[in-house]
């Protein structure tokens, strides 16, 4: 069987994917592959359109450590998908960077949809309620 695919649907699919893993507890490896899939592709769909992300394209971020955030953003995300650099490489992942993950696709992805789903929905109800460790470790990143 073959599926008809736009990049914007498969992008959809991995976000809710990873959304309802996430409600469920699941990997969170697996989460957050999924999430930054997801994000990657919907970021490069939206910069068309005027659309920014939350973390990528934000303008709160001191621009003397815009690349190190970046980084940061992005180093499991990287370690995740690729071993030319770093085979024996070893990371402790910190799962908590699955919300900012989760939410900054959320957002991006209702910017180009114009709308919410049921799981990305959820996911902005609910997301008060988790308690987010790595916030207040990463204010140095922040503009005053």
């Amino acid at each position: 069987m073959k599926i008809t695919l736009t990049k914007l649907d498969v992008a959809e699919r991995q976000l809710l994917t990873a959304i309802n893993l996430f409600f469920q507890e699941q990997d969170a490896v697996s989460i957050h592959t999924l999430s930054e899939a997801a994000s990657q592709v919907l970021h490069d769909f939206g910069r068309s359109r005027g659309v920014k992300s939350i973390f990528r394209d934000s303008d709160k971020i001191r621009p003397d450590k815009k690349k190190e955030f970046l980084y940061y953003l992005f180093k499991f995300r990287n370690f995740f998908k690729h071993a030319d650099k770093d085979v024996h490489e070893v990371y402790e992942f910190e799962e908590d960077i699955n919300i900012f993950s989760l939410l900054d696709a959320v957002k991006v992805h209702r910017s180009i949809k114009g709308a919410l789903t049921p799981e990305t929905l959820a996911f902005l109800t609910c997301l008060p309620q988790k308690n987010h460790t790595s916030t207040n470790r990463n204010r140095n990143y922040l503009k005053s």
